[in-house]
């Protein structure tokens, strides 16, 4: 194995794509000794992220994890909008809405927190954003998409947005750049600077999945925690209702104009990941393979009239066997603003034990 780990680091040093240090992990590690338990995970916005964080959510309280949350609503903007840590300097897990500061990262949790996030084509994106801010959430400066007539909506948003949203930034223009920091990290009018950046952001982020391959993500950054099948298991969602317009050369053109910070993290990273695949080999697809087959079989069971308290895995090539019960089912359907919510109520109770604890200790006439 060690042969072939360094032709895969020498093939990538050629490349210049990957951390060489990290590449390993393509190949997976039967042993789950050691889980990586420190994650920073960029929640970026309409790419799939917020089932990445009830992922995340999850594995924190199955392993009674410190997870960052905000004192209100679902996004931190410093520090002092996070709820401090109750036993340490820090939390275990970020998986809330932030904009990327390596600053407060540092601050929130640990230096060895592995920092992953997640992207989605940039077209995909603005689609699904445009639908979700005109009907599902009220963003008081996206109310003139409110405007725009439904019969041309979203060709009326590719070719007249300057008319609607002249910021460089916005959740109708380079959304994904806005999460990663590029606003206040680089001038994105120089290529050369954005180019600098993302491979910055390469060697901070050692895992940055893609939407359109989140299965293969998934299983990659299983492989890179030291995770098991049973940690990256979630809930399919249903297909988008609203189905993706025809657009024409020159609309493509258009937007790839508008955001075309997007698309250069979007290509950069794709790129990356489609080596990681590759050098994942025939071993790396088998285990895909398995997982979503997997993920078939916990749809079916989660969304039945559980005949039994769990569903039972056996144990397979790539991991041990493993349970998804109905608790399971339940945070995978749990919605975030609850989830939060839930997580407040236990941080709570914790913090009451706690200030008891400390008042007893302080306070009784039993101790010397």
């Amino acid at each position: 194995m060690k042969a072939v780990n360094d032709n895969v680091r020498k093939t990538v040093q050629v490349a210049g794509l990957l951390d060489t240090s990290a590449t390993p992990f393509v190949y997976g590690n039967r042993n789950r000794s050691n889980k990586s338990i420190h994650i920073a995970f960029l929640k970026v916005h309409k790419a799939g992220s917020t089932m990445m964080q009830n992922l995340l959510f999850r594995f924190g309280l199955h392993h009674n994890l410190s997870i960052a949350i905000p004192r209100k609503r679902n996004y931190i903007y410093n520090t002092s909008t996070a709820l401090p840590p109750l036993d340490s300097t820090r939390h275990d897990i970020l998986a809330c809405h932030t904009v990327y500061n390596r600053t407060m990262y540092y601050e929130l949790v640990p230096e060895d927190a592995v920092r992953i996030a997640i992207l989605r084509d940039p077209l995909d994106l603005i689609v699904s954003a445009a639908y979700y801010y005109r009907d599902v959430i009220n963003v008081k400066y996206l109310k003139y998409l409110l405007t725009i007539p439904r019969g041309n909506f979203i060709h009326d948003i590719i070719n007249h947005l300057e008319d609607y949203d002249n910021n460089l930034f916005s959740r109708m223009r380079n959304s994904m750049a806005e999460d990663f920091g590029f606003r206040y990290a680089v001038n994105t009018t120089d290529a050369k600077k954005v180019q600098e950046y993302l491979n910055v952001l390469a060697k901070e982020f050692p895992m940055v999945m893609v939407m359109e391959r989140m299965d293969e993500s998934l299983v990659l950054m299983k492989r890179l925690l030291n995770w098991s099948i049973a940690d990256v298991i979630y809930l399919q969602a249903n297909a988008n209702p609203h189905k993706m317009p025809a657009f024409s050369g020159e609309e493509l053109a258009k937007f790839r104009n508008t955001s075309s910070v997007d698309y250069a993290i979007y290509d950069f990273f794709v790129k990356i990941l489609d080596e990681k695949i590759k050098l994942g080999g025939t071993d790396l697809q088998s285990e895909v393979d398995y997982f979503r087959i997997c993920l078939v079989k916990v749809k079916q069971f989660c969304g039945g009239n559980y005949e039994t308290n769990y569903l039972e895995f056996d144990a397979s090539d790539w991991d041990g066997g493993f349970n998804i019960t109905t608790d399971d089912c339940r945070l995978m359907k749990t919605e975030e603003l609850d989830f939060i919510d839930e997580l407040r109520k236990i941080y709570a109770a914790s913090y009451k034990k706690l200030f008891d604890f400390h008042c007893i200790f302080l306070e009784s006439p039993f101790m010397e």
